[in-house]
């Protein structure tokens, strides 16, 4: 049986841009996430890249999330961040325009 949305845990979307282009910005995050915050951090705050520009986390952790793309070799620019995956990605189109 499903858990009623009440007991779900909310998730929000950080849009963020990186101005240093790398070739492997995933496994950087999440390295500096598990450095910052623990791998017990790390499992809580749920982050899940849903594109190149776009991370899902639980909304406890987002000034976490946030913390970690700054401190990342790659200078991020963080754009937004949303509660629904549909606006992020109208965000992140608009913001590639």
């Amino acid at each position: 049986m499903p858990l009623p949305p009440s007991m779900r845990e909310r998730k929000r979307y950080v849009i963020f841009e990186p101005l240093i282009k790398t070739k492997d910005f995933k496994n950087l995050f999440f390295k500096k996430l598990k450095e910052l915050i623990g791998e017990m951090g790390s499992a809580e705050a749920h982050a899940v890249f849903i594109n190149r520009n776009i991370i899902k986390v639980s909304n406890r952790h987002v000034p976490t999330v946030k913390t970690v793309l700054g401190l990342t070799e790659s200078n991020v620019q963080i754009i937004r961040t949303t509660g629904t995956a549909l606006k992020a990605k109208k965000i992140l189109e608009m913001t590639k325009k």
